[in-house]
């Protein structure tokens, strides 16, 4: 039987998260080619901690669930001043729902053909 001490979880546990945040990288720099100017890698890991942090506390844990969550959030910055995305909020701060759940909601409502040109181009980027 093998034992793992708590020095040897907690390595474990580093080495996973540090292989989550360099694929988040490779996604995001791959949906979002202009974060790749000056200094890519600090930027980006920067980009993917924050975004990881923030998606945790909506409870959003999977690994496709947290590029979905930070492609999001960097697409609604490119959104036309004064477009209201309030709604993404509510939705990501109900409690009682699954963060899968409240992701697969608010994709579907940017899909539904809202009539807003800026929720189009924010649903193209969230799907890559």
């Amino acid at each position: 039987m093998l034992v793992l001490g708590p020095d040897q979880l907690d390595a474990l546990e580093r080495h996973m998260m540090d292989a989550l945040q360099a694929r988040l990288q490779q996604v995001i720099a791959a949906t979002f080619p202009e974060l790749n100017g000056e200094a890519p890698g600090e930027r980006l890991r920067s980009i993917i901690h924050r975004g990881v942090e923030s998606a945790s506390r909506y409870g959003i844990e999977e690994p496709p669930d947290l590029a979905a969550f930070i492609a999001l959030g960097l697409a609604s910055r490119a959104l036309p001043p004064g477009t209201s995305i309030d709604w993404i909020r509510d939705w990501l701060e109900r409690p009682d729902t699954a963060g899968a759940t409240k992701l697969a909601i608010i994709e579907a409502q940017l899909a539904s053909g809202t009539g807003n040109p800026a929720y189009f181009s924010l649903t193209a980027r969230v799907k890559q």
